[in-house]
């Protein structure tokens, strides 16, 4: 794939994938946002953690909330929580540092 259509690509999914501030307003020069994960497979979750982390310089982010939840609708234990983790840990180069809470959620600083 040559590196225009790479790029128009990646603008679709960007477009298809927005994250939003608390309020439910994604404004273009908004530099905090929260991304739900709630009732998202583990695949379409890191996809879109994946989007945003890549899409962070260009949208001027600062810090990106994401909730994971608790994994109550799992089948055994909280998927979500971890794989996110785990995909931020071996993507280093798109943030500066992340924390998380016991709810869940995932903060990531850029």
């Amino acid at each position: 794939m040559d590196k225009k259509r790479e790029y128009e690509k990646f603008e679709e999914l960007l477009e298809k994938n927005p994250c939003y501030d608390k309020d439910g307003i994604s404004p273009k020069n908004f530099r905090s946002k929260t991304l739900d994960l709630h009732g998202y497979k583990r695949h379409e979750a890191l996809e879109k953690v994946l989007i945003i982390l890549k899409s962070a310089r260009k949208e001027n982010l600062k810090e990106l909330k994401i909730i994971c939840g608790k994994g109550k609708h799992s089948e055994s234990e909280p998927v979500l929580f971890e794989s996110v983790r785990n995909l931020l840990k071996d993507n280093k180069i798109y943030y500066k540092n992340f924390n998380f809470d016991k709810n869940n959620n995932i903060f990531v600083y850029f």
